[in-house]
């Protein structure tokens, strides 16, 4: 939670691994983020109007492929959460505003936002580097695929996987 670190008064600490981050502009949204895991919960009217009564939703971040952040402006900024394998939201804010993977707000709590989006995007980040046994597996799965349909030879999948392995 190095990110977090910074008082504020929209941000509570519950335990050393959890932040608590209240959005009170635009649409309201209570944002906790605990470890690998980003919750976000819409409150007030406008959201009751844009979203529907979505109630709140629980993000694993291994499911996460990344973020799309709009600069509030002119109109409301959006964080959008684009999940492996989903679509993200088209039509810019009209779009993100009705969203229920968008989270929206204003000039004054982009900071926080910031925040929000740096802790997705490192995590993100650590996943892919810290994965190169994973990526070896699945590169092995496919060989042996490969090997089942006679595409590769016994001694070609043998010698692709003792390399993959490191053996």
């Amino acid at each position: 939670m190095d990110l977090f670190t910074k008082a504020d008064k929209q941000k509570e600490f519950p335990d050393s691994n959890t932040v608590l981050i209240h959005l009170k502009s635009n649409g309201k949204f209570n944002v906790t983020i605990h470890d690998n895991f980003l919750t976000v919960e819409p409150r007030g009217f406008t959201n009751a109007v844009n979203k529907g009564l979505i109630g709140q939703k629980t993000y694993d971040l291994n499911n996460v492929s990344g973020v799309q952040y709009k600069k509030p402006g002119f109109t409301t900024g959006y964080l959008q959460i684009v999940l492996i394998g989903g679509r993200d939201a088209r039509n810019g804010v009209s779009g993100a505003v009705k969203d229920e993977n968008s989270i929206t707000f204003s000039k004054k709590e982009d900071h926080l936002i910031l925040e929000i989006k740096e802790y997705i995007e490192n995590y993100i980040h650590k996943r892919s580097t810290g994965s190169a046994t994973s990526s070896n597996l699945d590169e092995i799965r496919t060989l042996k695929e490969l090997l089942d349909i006679g595409a590769i030879t016994d001694e070609e999948f043998e010698a692709k996987k003792a390399q993959l392995l490191n053996l």
